[in-house]
């Protein structure tokens, strides 16, 4: 039998889901703060707490989906594309009214930075998961806005800093949320010996 705190845990990890549409409703004072300080407390092996975040809102965030556009543009001008999908791309980008990017401290060897990644990435679903029982929704992002050069000088990131991914942060949009499954856990799980009875 799980007690009432184990049950919300269940219920907040079965019922998180990536937002895809956002009304333009501002966050509450402080929420974005509450959410990194949650962030902050993710595992780190040997405590290298790799992760620093990077917060755009406002006029930043409109320049941000401006830079969105441009980066669109050119990858179709490249690729021989139309550019019949950019503005649509742009509005999309722009409806979170904050986007949190979650960035790794490089350090040490290989090893080290597959654990600080790994360490960022639970950060970022943390912030997932804090945002969801504060009933705002998120939308995790990596590809062009998280590896193009132009979106680490914007965001003013130095050359021994990754991002992770980015986080558009917001409350949801009526109806919008798309039915999704997943696989059974017994289908995915292979042991090795037997458990325990307790």
């Amino acid at each position: 039998m799980t007690s009432a705190p184990q049950e919300a845990l269940w219920q907040a990890i079965h019922d998180r889901s990536t937002i895809y549409h956002f009304t333009p409703d501002p966050l509450p004072t402080g929420a974005v703060d509450q959410l990194i300080e949650a962030a902050t407390w993710a595992p780190n092996h040997r405590l290298t707490e790799p992760w620093r975040f990077v917060v755009v809102a406002g006029e930043s965030k409109q320049a941000l989906a401006q830079l969105r556009g441009d980066l669109a543009r050119q990858r179709a001008e490249r690729e021989g594309r139309g550019l019949d999908r950019v503005a649509a791309q742009v509005a999309e980008f722009d409806e979170p009214p904050v986007y949190l990017y979650v960035v790794q401290q490089l350090a040490g060897d290989d090893s080290r930075q597959r654990e600080d990644y790994a360490a960022c990435a639970i950060a970022a679903y943390i912030v997932q998961l804090t945002a969801h029982s504060m009933g705002i929704g998120a939308r995790w992002g990596t590809g062009l806005m998280a590896t193009d050069p132009a979106v680490h000088r914007f965001l003013g990131l130095e050359s021994e800093q990754q991002i992770v991914c980015f986080l558009g942060l917001g409350y949801e949009r009526p109806s919008d949320r798309r039915v999704r499954s997943r696989r059974q856990a017994a289908e995915l799980t292979r042991y090795l010996g037997a458990l325990a009875a307790r």
